[in-house]
């Protein structure tokens, strides 16, 4: 098994959301994905970051990450996100693409971890996504099951309370459900 860790809004001149506490996306997933990359090699899995895609446009941006995962021979992958609503949307969830059994599969196992790791916060569950739904491209150009990551809102203060200082926390969580996929 191999996993892609793709830090979402890494395309050229993409603006991505900005938390409560002034920290963008990018930035914060950047982390993420640096200890998810160390949690996972402490379970034996091997994971490439991909967080620079390379490209300009959001087509031509997944387009590049898709081929990358191909490159790096992913079996999984998984783009890190954290959701933007208004001030009182909270919880965490998890999307694949909706004719992708592997995918809902491994979106399900992803966020049963996540529930058993932070038991308070709101399980908003899995979503499908199809064609023309926001963060659809991602899910359908890759070759291999793939989920986004949404697990929690940056613009909610209370969820930024708990998780602004906690990628460590968050990665181990995501971690702990890749480790079930083996």
């Amino acid at each position: 098994m191999k996993i892609g860790i793709c830090v979402g809004h890494s395309r050229r001149g993409d603006s991505s959301a900005e938390s409560v506490g002034g920290v963008d996306e990018w930035t914060y997933n950047s982390d993420v994905a640096r200890e998810l990359d160390i949690a996972l090699e402490r379970r034996g899995v091997d994971a490439v970051i991909i967080d620079d895609y390379q490209r300009g446009s959001y087509g031509a941006g997944i387009a590049r990450c898709a081929e990358m995962l191909r490159e790096s021979a992913c079996t999984h992958a998984i783009e890190l996100h954290f959701n933007s609503a208004g001030p009182t949307a909270t919880g965490h969830e998890w999307l694949y693409w909706a004719t992708s059994r592997n995918g809902k599969r491994f979106a399900d196992i992803i966020g049963r971890a996540f529930s058993i790791a932070f038991p308070s916060h709101r399980r908003r569950g899995i979503k499908p996504k199809s064609r023309g739904s926001r963060g659809s491209t991602f899910l359908r150009r890759t070759h291999c099951p793939a989920i986004i990551a949404e697990p929690f809102f940056g613009s909610n203060s209370n969820d930024w309370n708990v998780f602004g200082n906690a990628q460590r926390e968050v990665a181990r969580a995501i971690a702990s459900g890749i480790a079930l996929l083996k």
